[in-house]
């Protein structure tokens, strides 16, 4: 054992480690769990207009309700499911957006103060060493926050996360969630203005929709990103740097 570890230390940061993975996976359940139910509900009110619909379009057709004169108008009868069916599909964009805005904020939020750890302990570890060392508030954060955190963990904590499981795609993936949120937050999902958010919602398979240059974030985008982000952070955390030794 290194003379100049200290055991209490060491099993006081293990249990940290121990306790902030199994809150953030909770966390994570948790965010799935209000995905789904959120999303059932909204699925069995629709359910429920469209069986209104068909009801009253049998109705229609047995003579028992009278459509009107002109063919190219809607029936009254009508008219209340159909505004509704447009409420929801409008309020289930605004859901699935909001929800991607609360997941990335607690993402930014959990990965930042893992390293605010981090950076203490590298502060500890330079003082007893009377070195000089990279420190967090040393990297720039014009590139977002999310680069600055990775930076510091691979520069000044030395960790490879490719040998982890962390490819370059899914590196992208988190870096492309960061400009998403950038363009939902500042420019109302307006994607016209940043070509690699525009690339990023037009890449197949992306569960993204373009609408005249505006993202529609969708319940399968949600669910992939939550899965991403869950992955990601996982490995930030439970890996160990060199630093730490």
């Amino acid at each position: 054992m290194n003379q100049n570890s200290n055991p209490d230390k060491e099993k006081e940061d293990l249990f940290w480690l121990i306790s902030q993975l199994q809150d953030f996976h909770l966390e994570f359940r948790l965010f799935s769990e209000y995905l789904e139910n959120l999303s059932s509900f909204l699925e069995k009110t629709k359910r429920d207009h469209v069986k209104s619909i068909d009801e009253i379009n049998d109705k229609i057709k047995s003579g028992k309700i009278t459509p009107p004169q002109d063919s190219g108008q809607m029936p009254p009868e009508l008219e209340y499911d159909h505004h509704k069916l447009n409420q929801i599909s409008s309020f289930e964009d605004t859901l699935f957006t909001s929800f991607f805005i609360a997941l990335y904020s607690y993402f930014e939020g959990e990965f930042t103060k893992h390293c605010i750890k981090l950076d203490k302990h590298t502060k500890e570890l330079a003082q007893k060493k009377q070195e000089t060392v990279l420190r967090l508030a040393d990297i720039s954060k014009t590139k977002g926050v999310i680069n600055r955190n990775m930076t510091f963990l691979i520069k000044a904590r030395h960790i490879n996360y490719s040998k982890n499981g962390v490819n370059k795609d899914e590196w992208e993936r988190i870096i492309n969630f960061s400009l998403l949120r950038n363009a939902v937050v500042h420019n109302q999902g307006d994607i016209s203005r940043n070509k690699d958010v525009l690339k990023f919602v037009n890449t197949p398979n992306s569960n993204l929709l373009n609408k005249n240059n505006h993202v529609v974030i969708t319940k399968e985008f949600c669910l992939k990103a939550l899965k991403t982000i869950e992955v990601f952070l996982d490995l930030v955390i439970a890996t160990p740097s060199r630093s730490n030794k």
